[in-house]
C-alpha cells in the first residue's frame, strides 16, 4: 500500500516501565488496539509519530500515520 494513501491513526502515550508507547486504541484497518515504541521515559516521544506499519493482518503491507489525539 502506498504510504501517501494510508489513513491517520489517533494515538496517546502510555508508560510501560522505563519506556513510552504510542497506543492506537482503534486501528483504522482492523479496529483493534496496537502499540508502537515511543522511546524512553524522559525522552521526546514526538519523533516516533508519523508513518508506521500497522500491526494487524488486515493490512500486512500497509500502515497508517500516528497522530497524537488531543485530550
Amino acid at each position: 500500500m502506498d504510504a501517501i494513501k494510508d489513513p491517520i491513526a489517533l494515538c496517546h502515550l502510555e508508560r510501560q516501565g522505563k519506556y513510552l508507547l504510542w497506543v492506537v486504541e482503534h486501528c483504522p484497518h482492523c479496529g483493534q488496539r496496537h502499540t508502537h515504541g515511543a522511546g524512553r521515559v524522559g525522552e521526546d516521544p514526538a519523533p516516533y509519530l508519523g508513518h508506521r506499519g500497522a500491526h494487524c493482518l488486515a493490512s500486512p503491507a500497509g500502515g497508517y500515520y500516528l497522530k497524537e489525539a488531543t485530550p
